[in-house]
């Protein structure tokens, strides 16, 4: 990941853009995802259908990598070690929905991350 964000960091920079405001970037986030989110407007694909669709595949692709960039990109201007901090969720995630009470049943899962909210509420 660190090559990555290198690699972010060194085309901000050729182009001036390497001092960016945090909801600059927060902002071209939410707008990315919700590119990614269009491609499925008006139809619940599956992954299987998914997957047979190349077209479909290749757009899903290319705003994904937007994503992927503009979250970088807020690692980068914010010093953030993207490797540390992913695998830092995932240990707490890990830890909050445990195993053996979530595998294979969404209810459990929702069950805890509701009772997680109104403990941080």
């Amino acid at each position: 990941m660190k090559k990555v964000q290198q690699k972010i960091k060194n085309y901000a920079k050729a182009r001036g853009w390497d001092t960016p405001e945090p909801a600059h970037i927060a902002k071209s986030l939410v707008i990315e995802d919700a590119e990614l989110l269009e491609l499925f407007q008006w139809d619940n694909f599956t992954r299987k259908k998914v997957l047979k669709n190349k077209e479909l595949m290749d757009k899903i692709k290319d705003e994904l990598a937007d994503i992927f960039i503009y979250a970088f990109d807020m690692a980068v201007t914010l010093r953030l070690d993207a490797e540390t901090a992913v695998l830092q969720k995932l240990k707490k995630v890990e830890e909050k929905y445990p195993e053996t009470l979530v595998k294979g049943c969404r209810k459990n899962y929702l069950k805890l991350k509701h009772k997680h909210r109104k403990q941080n509420a």
